[in-house]
C-alpha cells in the first residue's frame, strides 16, 4: 500500500457560520452551523481535501475544498514562536440545496488554525462564493469551530 495513504492524517469539525450576501444594508444574513471532514494527502500536512455540509434556515450547502497551508508561516513560527497559530487558503467549489434560490459556485477563502494541542484545533475560515445561480453577484460567509485530528 502507499506509505503517503499511510501518513494521512484526517479531521473531524463542527461549525458555526454567518453568511453575508453582497449588497447594502439590507442585506439578508443567515446563520447557521455545519460539520467538515478532510484529510491531508502529503506527508508534511501541507494540502488537505475538506467536504463539507452545512445548514442555514431552509437550505442544506454542500462544499468541496482544497486547504493549502502558508508554508512560510511555520518557518515565521518556528523562529518567533507562533508555531500555533497556523494560516490557510482554502478553494473549492459549493452549492445550496432547498432554499429556492439556487447558490452554487466557486470559492475561495482564508483562515487560521490556533492549535490548542496534538488533537484539537480553534479554526476560523472566511470565504467569497461566486453565485452563479442565484441572483447576488457575490456572497460571503465566516465560520468558527473546534476540529479533531486523528
Amino acid at each position: 500500500m502507499n506509505a503517503l495513504l499511510l501518513a494521512a492524517i484526517c479531521y473531524i469539525g463542527g461549525f458555526g457560520q454567518m453568511e453575508l450576501p453582497q449588497g447594502g444594508s439590507d442585506a439578508r444574513r443567515l446563520g447557521g452551523g455545519g460539520l467538515r471532514v478532510g484529510c491531508y494527502v502529503d506527508e508534511e500536512a501541507y494540502f488537505a481535501f475538506e467536504c463539507e455540509s452545512a445548514w442555514m434556515e431552509n437550505s442544506v450547502s454542500l462544499g468541496v475544498d482544497m486547504l493549502v497551508h502558508w508554508q512560510a508561516w511555520r518557518v515565521y513560527g518556528d523562529l518567533f514562536g507562533f508555531s500555533r497559530v497556523d494560516p490557510f487558503f482554502t478553494l473549492g467549489v459549493c452549492g445550496n440545496i432547498g432554499s429556492g434560490e439556487g447558490v452554487a459556485g466557486p470559492r475561495g477563502g482564508t483562515g487560521f488554525f490556533f492549535h490548542i494541542d496534538e488533537v484539537w484545533s480553534f479554526r476560523v475560515d472566511a470565504s467569497a462564493i461566486l453565485d452563479i445561480e442565484g441572483g447576488e453577484e457575490m456572497r460571503y460567509s465566516i465560520a468558527a469551530g473546534f476540529q479533531r485530528s486523528f
